[in-house]
């Protein structure tokens, strides 16, 4: 069985209803999990995250996008005439399509729609770059860096979770491919991070075992 990856997440179930019946439709194996919440809702409120965790295999996602957004136009009908997509710039509109994972089927198909009524023409590659740019691995600013220094010095085992954290995050495209979410830069001062943290804690040892044999 191939490796199936998160395409997208939800709140509840019947948030998911659309997809779940595209990939039926499409004979495309998924899997629907469920994450527990940490606290009961009794206690800390209405769940503000997603939930519900639709995975489907990697190789699938571009011909669930397409059919995704052929299953979101007879719904474009139905929507309000305030509906905030309709004061878009045509600039506003391309972005929209340029990121498709910021933004949900409706809306791209609507996007679509609307420069295509307005006799825009445009060409993939004339949003290419705006979506690759978009895309890129994330870098964390040098505040970030410089607290992170601090805390690999102060606490253990901070170092540790950052390296691995930022070493092996990965993110999934909306293609279906897996890239680094930090670039090389951030997962450079990780590891730096990571030896700093680990000279601290031998300086302690050292020091803890010095103390005992005098």
């Amino acid at each position: 069985m191939k490796e199936q990856l998160t395409y997208a997440r939800f709140h509840t179930r019947e948030d998911a209803r659309l997809l779940l019946d595209v990939l039926s439709k499409l004979a495309i194996p998924y899997t629907v999990e469920e994450a527990a919440p940490i606290l009961d809702k009794i206690y800390v409120g209405e769940q503000l995250d997603p939930m519900i965790a639709v995975k489907i295999p990697a190789d699938q996602f571009e011909r669930v996008n397409k059919a995704m957004i052929e299953a979101a136009r007879p719904l474009l009908d139905e929507l309000n005439p305030d509906y905030y997509l309709f004061s878009f710039s045509e600039q506003e509109l391309k972005d929209v399509l340029s990121h498709p994972d910021e933004w949900n089927y409706l809306d791209q198909a609507l996007a679509e729609k609307l420069l295509r009524e307005q006799q825009i023409t445009f060409e993939p590659a004339e949003i290419r770059p705006i979506a690759v740019k978009a895309i890129a691995p994330m870098r964390l600013a040098l505040p970030w860096i410089v607290v992170g220094y601090l805390l690999s010095i102060y606490y253990f085992p901070v170092g540790v979770f950052l390296y691995l954290g930022t070493r092996f995050a990965k993110r999934t495209l909306a293609d279906g491919a897996r890239i680094p979410m930090f670039d090389e830069y951030t997962r450079r001062h990780a590891f730096y991070m990571l030896v700093v943290n680990l000279l601290v804690i031998s300086y302690f040892v050292a020091r803890i075992v010095w103390l005992r044999n005098n």
